[in-house]
This record gives C-alpha cells, sequence and structure tokens, in this order.
C-alpha cells in the first residue's frame, strides 16, 4: 500500500527537464569541503577511494523553477557496501522531512523504498520548487569494495528503470583505528604499537593496522596510513 502511495505521488509531480538541469554533488559530512570526482563520463562519476566508515553527504541541487521528480538508489550487489540515508523523518508527512530543502518546494517529499533489488530514496518536488539546493542523502562506506549509487531522474530517458548516471565509490580499509572520526596521532600510536609485527591475521589484521594484510605492520603501512592523514571518516 505504502509503495502505491509513492508512485501516485510520484506519477503527480513527474515533468520534463529539458528546460533545465537537476544534479547531484558530493561533499565530506561535516560539510566544510567538496569531495570532488576523480573521473566522470555521461554513466559513471567516479571518486577517490574512502575508508570504510566514512560518512558523505549527496545533495540534489537544480537550475530550474519547476516541479521534478526521481531517485536515490543502491542495487544489488553494492547494497553490502554502502547506506543511504535520509534526515529527520516526519510522522505527521510519512517522509524524510529533513532531507527535502526549501527550495524543493512546499509540497516536496522524500520517500524511503527497498525491495529485493534496491533500496534508497524517491524524491518529488513540487511546483513551487525554485532554483538551488532540493535534497540532501547521507552516505556512508560500510564494507570493503566498490558501491555505485544510482541517480534516477523519472521524467528523463531512462524513466524509472535506469539512472541517468552512477556515483561510484570505492571503499578501502579504515586508518581510523581508534574510531573516533578523524585519522591522527592518536591513529598512528595505535601503529607504532605493533610496529614489525609479523603475525596479524586475518579477521583482525592486528587491529587493523596491517593494512594491506601481508600479515607485517612496516613501512608499507606507514605509506598506506599517510596517505589519510587528517582526512574525516565522519561528523
Amino acid at each position: 500500500m505504502k509503495r502505491l502511495i509513492i508512485l501516485f505521488l510520484a506519477i503527480s509531480c513527474m515533468v520534463s527537464v529539458a528546460a533545465g538541469k537537476v544534479s547531484t554533488r558530493v561533499w565530506f559530512a561535516d560539510g566544510n569541503a567538496p569531495f570532488l570526482p576523480v573521473d566522470s563520463n555521461l554513466a559513471i562519476i567516479e571518486y577517490p577511494d574512502i575508508m570504510v566508515g566514512t560518512e558523505l553527504t549527496i545533495i540534489v541541487d537544480s537550475n530550474m523553477a519547476e516541479q521534478w521528480d526521481g531517485g536515490l538508489y543502491i542495487i544489488d550487489p553494492y547494497r553490502e557496501r554502502g547506506v543511504l540515508s535520509g534526515r529527520n523523518y516526519s510522522y505527521t508527512t510519512w517522509d524524510w522531512a529533513g532531507s527535502r530543502l526549501e527550495a524543493a518546494g512546499t509540497g516536496a517529499r522524500v520517500y524511503d523504498w527497498q525491495n529485493d533489488l534496491q533500496s534508497g530514496f524517491d524524491l518529488c518536488g513540487h511546483r513551487t520548487a525554485v532554483a538551488g539546493d532540493w535534497f540532501v542523502i547521507d552516505y556512508t562506506a560500510t564494507h570493503l569494495g566498490r558501491c555505485m549509487v544510482g541517480f534516477y531522474d523519472y521524467s528523463g530517458p531512462g524513466g524509472v528503470n535506469t539512472p541517468e548516471y552512477y556515483l561510484s565509490f570505492c571503499h578501502v580499509r579504515t586508518r581510523n583505528f581508534n574510531d573516533d572520526a578523524i585519522v591522527d596521532f592518536a591513529d598512528f600510536a595505535v601503529l607504532a604499537s605493533y610496529w614489525r609485527q609479523t603475525s596479524c591475521g586475518d579477521p583482525d589484521w592486528c587491529e587493523g593496522v596491517d593494512i594491506n594484510t601481508d600479515r607485517n605492520v612496516d613501512l608499507s603501512d606507514i605509506k598506506l596510513f599517510a596517505g589519510y592523514w587528517l582526512e574525516k571518516t565522519g561528523m
């Protein structure tokens, strides 16, 4: 029943976006810096590698002032590697009220949906929308490997079945060993406590400091650690 309601609302706000453009941009979770892609084409936008546990923010923005309907979804097999999250669920409107921004219009809605193949959010704008930032969805890297987040424009060529493009994130082992949301001297101290250890193994890998999982804590791990120095994983 819930899905029928969502589909009805989606159809009611579906229009052509030929006169304008709706797109995405990604920021670090603290909102202080953009997370810029390293490569992009018509189908895939590639982002730099991020550590497991890293939190990002996906913003959907527009340069037009009209209704729009789309979504952000992760399909199998990528769902086990990353999670999309909404903000501040409202039991009054039955949607994620904190994920719809003022520019999306007074009647905009953000609905979560998942089935056996995908999980994510339907994003429905309103006829009172203006150009600007319309929606915000949070993303968390949960497991190692690549995760693809599909950005859908329901009134575009792909409709509800094919994304306009994918946001591609590759998750690597964390360097935030003490789980305090930043890679700093406290994490280096954990690494140093295992220096020259030669018996690390699965699944702990010496508290994760054997980053390349070769059973040894040595200079190769220092180099991998240094590449994420002072990088934040969350708020």
